[in-house]
């Protein structure tokens, strides 16, 4: 880097020097630190720019506006414009600032340079959804389990209620009985129906577990709830008779749900058995 016009100020101040004029000195002194300093300051800054600026070009972010201003500052530079090239070498750094704001890349560029550690990050989130998937999922299930609980205790107070109206009180006629106690028992059917589908679910949940398995465990599960309703109900008397004739037919229709899913499972195990037998055979 030259300059003509600090070089004559240079001139002057050894030519004020030699007169004792040591006022121009001081005064020449500051023109020329001033200048120079900015003119190493703006040469950094420069060199700085330009290799973020290829690592903005590897990853796909577009620099056009501070690179335009870089090269006006190297053209102030060139001419010995210290103070111009400066100002521009500030902006261009601003300008950079707002160009990558915000700006992550192409994806390619970070697969290239860091494919472990992008796999990872790519695992990571992966499982995290789906283990906060399945712990929301199993929170809902509870929830609702525990709604449909209080439901079926409600309905159980309402049919009581209802017998009692009509069987002691005598404020409700037999025609009113019979549709008021039918409209609750459809519900009630359908709350236990559900009790059972969702009970299933909380258990495998947080679990991998087949499904031919998972339908085995439940017809398991389904047998064991109907031998301890009929200890409630024959042995113990906390069941109502509605209610036990109601909870039976649910879990025995579950069950013939069940038995016929696990023979299709077997069906297809089966054919897809032949289906590989003859691939081989024809080879």
């Amino acid at each position: 880097m030259t300059s003509s016009y600090l070089n004559r100020l240079l001139s002057d101040s050894e030519k004020a020097l030699a007169n004792k004029k040591y006022e121009i000195i001081v005064d020449n002194d500051k023109i020329i630190e001033e200048q120079v300093g900015k003119a190493l300051d703006v040469y950094k800054v420069i060199n700085e720019l330009v290799d973020l600026f290829k690592d903005a070009n590897v990853k796909g972010i577009n620099t056009d506006g501070s690179s335009r201003l870089v090269k006006l500052a190297e053209l102030s530079l060139s001419r010995g414009d210290y103070l111009e090239a400066y100002a521009r070498a500030k902006e261009a750094q601003v300008t950079y600032a707002l160009e990558v704001k915000g700006e992550i890349g192409k994806l390619s560029y970070y697969f290239r340079n860091n494919p472990k550690e992008i796999s990872l990050a790519i695992l990571f989130l992966a499982i995290f959804s789906f283990a906060s998937y399945r712990v929301g999922r199993l929170q809902l299930i509870r929830r609702r389990i525990n709604m449909l609980r209080e439901e079926e205790i409600i309905i159980n107070q309402l049919i009581r209620l209802a017998q009692e109206e009509t069987f002691i009180k005598k404020r409700m006629d037999m025609e009113e009985y019979n549709q008021t106690v039918l409209h609750y028992q459809d519900r009630l059917a359908q709350v236990v129906e559900l009790l059972i589908d969702l009970t299933n679910e909380e258990i495998y949940a947080l679990t991998f577990v087949p499904r031919k398995r998972r339908l085995i465990d439940e017809r398991k599960h389904l047998i064991e709830s109907i031998k301890q309703l009929q200890i409630d109900y024959l042995k113990k008397g906390i069941v109502e008779t509605h209610v036990f004739e109601l909870k039976m037919r649910s879990y025995e229709k579950r069950i013939g749900e069940i038995d016929s899913q696990i023979a299709e499972e077997e069906a297809k195990k089966a054919l897809k058995n032949i289906s590989i037998f003859d691939a081989l055979r024809s080879k």
